[in-house]
């Protein structure tokens, strides 16, 4: 379950009984998640939004897609 309130998206994971409030790029890397994009994808498109290492860039967002994964929210395949 999810809801956009502002600059923000509030979503709850059944799976881990736990809620979340994603801001900035990890509301970003969510929006991007569609089931089609890989993962050089998204990295892709924070480093023309955010202007940063696409390196770094790239490991931050598979530690936030690891975290997505360990409570239930996206299944990682491929």
């Amino acid at each position: 379950m999810s809801a956009s309130l502002d600059e923000a998206t509030v979503f709850m994971s059944v799976a881990s009984d736990s809620y979340f409030m994603l801001e900035g790029s990890a509301r970003d890397i969510w929006d991007l998640i569609d089931g089609q994009r890989k993962v050089g994808e998204i990295v892709a498109r924070l480093t023309e939004i955010y202007d940063i290492d696409a390196q770094a860039c790239g490991a931050d967002v598979l530690a936030f897609l690891a975290t997505l994964s360990d409570n239930g929210m996206i299944e990682i395949t491929g």
